[in-house]
């Protein structure tokens, strides 16, 4: 059986965003109501998009890929921490990397002026550039 060869914990976690994102799916809840930003969180008061974040996908192929990425590395995560430990590492990844993503986005659009996005694509590009030149080694040009 496939779910034999997956470990508890990340076996909840893959059930949890699957659940999670089909109930939003059929309730025909836009995703963006569940995407984080500063704005819901402190003017609008919506604390919870910190947590929903993590479980709402942008469509079939994005949960898909997620998923995948989960089952291998949760995999090897929970094999080397335990299950336990893994689950609660795994919690406070979600608050603490929704946390910081606020941190990032009030930074980006209201002291830069640019939105979350452009910064991600920015910071992307820079490392492209890292990777790019790591691969022409020392020395080259």
């Amino acid at each position: 059986m496939f779910s034999s060869s997956i470990p508890l914990g990340t076996l909840v976690l893959l059930i949890l965003n699957v659940v999670i994102h089909t109930a939003v799916f059929l309730a025909s809840a836009s995703p963006g109501f569940y995407a984080i930003s500063v704005n819901d969180v402190f003017k609008e008061k919506r604390y919870y998009t910190i947590l929903a974040a993590a479980f709402v996908h942008g469509g079939v192929m994005h949960i898909c890929m997620n998923m995948l990425s989960l089952i291998q590395l949760g995999t090897s995560l929970e094999g080397q921490l335990g299950t336990s430990q893994f689950l609660y590492f795994s919690a406070w990844s979600i608050v603490f990397c929704g946390c910081l993503y606020l941190c990032v986005e009030y930074v980006c659009y209201f002291i830069t002026g640019l939105y979350t996005f452009l910064f991600w694509l920015l910071f992307q590009l820079l490392l492209l550039l890292v990777k790019i030149l790591q691969d022409r080694g020392p020395g080259s040009r």
